[in-house]
């Protein structure tokens, strides 16, 4: 049996690998687009 997800996954993977010893950008990075795609979609309840 074949997973479509599992190709995402492993890109996911290997790029978080990327980040192993920068977290803190990994961190800054995720929040720049979780604030980006709030933006986006007109959400500012709950901004943290």
């Amino acid at each position: 049996m074949s997973f479509s997800w599992i190709p995402f996954y492993r890109e996911l993977a290997m790029r978080l690998l990327e980040y192993e010893s920068k977290q803190g950008e990994l961190i800054a990075f995720l929040a720049d687009l979780k604030k980006k795609n709030r933006a986006k979609n007109g959400d500012t309840l709950n901004e943290r």
